[in-house]
């Protein structure tokens, strides 16, 4: 492939220079022997992942996706949760693995108590406050995570902040002041939970795929709606008393989710 042998190139040249200035090439070592080749980078990628990182999932594979995430929870705790909020939210990693659990907030739906996700602006792409509806789906990943805390030897992880703990966390430091509170003690990257679910799943891609699949599809379920299903309005729309408007956002989001995630429960 081409970075195999951009690395090949690179490493000959290391060699070539480090044995030219400690003399082991002679009075005359003569010219980079790498520097007149030229290599030509491929217009499209043809490893595996790159198939789908201009394209989309399909449903179906989407159902492999989120059955391998549950099925790993043993093996990749909270990773494979992140990745299911990452499904079902259509919100990027880097906001979703920097969410506290004081950020799952209440607001009032039809009399009841329902749940959003408020992303604060220090940790989102735009810099401004997001919001997310917390669907059944979403619940779920959330109930998920309190489950895992059950287990026997993660019963500190109640006591971490993140939403997403990071199993790397040194557990005798996890009761710590400080440490508790720290970067140490959330999941930074989900990556080696995102290769076992691609062999799981037989899929290949990115991991921006799931967003992509997520906004396409509730773009096609209801239309310029779907821009109101996450953002500052969600709060706004709550705080002004426009009832009507956040009973839409909060049932599309719902529809939504009922449509695209209706195979695996």
């Amino acid at each position: 492939s081409y970075g195999v042998k951009k690395g090949i190139i690179a490493s000959l040249k290391i060699i070539w220079y480090y044995a030219k200035d400690n003399g082991y090439l002679g009075d005359k070592p003569g010219e980079d022997p790498t520097k007149d080749i030229n290599l030509k980078k491929p217009e499209e990628s043809k490893s595996l992942g790159s198939i789908h990182n201009d394209g989309q999932y399909q449903p179906e594979e989407i159902d492999r996706i989120i059955s391998a995430c549950k099925n790993l929870s043993e093996q990749y705790p909270f990773q494979a949760e992140s990745l299911l909020f990452m499904t079902y939210s259509g919100q990027r990693r880097e906001q979703i693995l920097k969410l506290k659990l004081k950020d799952i907030k209440i607001i009032t739906y039809k009399g009841e108590p329902r749940k959003v996700a408020e992303f604060p602006a220090s940790i989102t792409k735009k810099g401004k406050k997001d919001y997310v509806i917390v669907t059944e789906d979403i619940q779920k990943v959330l109930d998920q995570i309190d489950k895992i805390k059950e287990r026997p030897g993660y019963e500190k992880y109640k006591f971490v902040p993140w939403l997403f703990p990071s199993v790397r966390a040194d557990k005798k430091r996890l009761l710590e002041p400080g440490y508790q509170q720290s970067d140490y003690t959330r999941t930074k990257d989900n990556k080696y939970c995102w290769t076992a679910v691609k062999e799981l799943a037989v899929v290949g891609g990115a991991r921006k795929v799931l967003r992509k699949y997520y906004n396409t599809g509730a773009f096609e379920e209801v239309g310029d709606e779907a821009t109101k299903l996450s953002g500052n309005e969600i709060r706004t729309l709550e705080k002004h008393y426009f009832k009507q408007q956040l009973s839409k956002v909060i049932s599309n989001a719902d529809r939504v989710a009922k449509v695209l995630f209706k195979k695996v429960g």
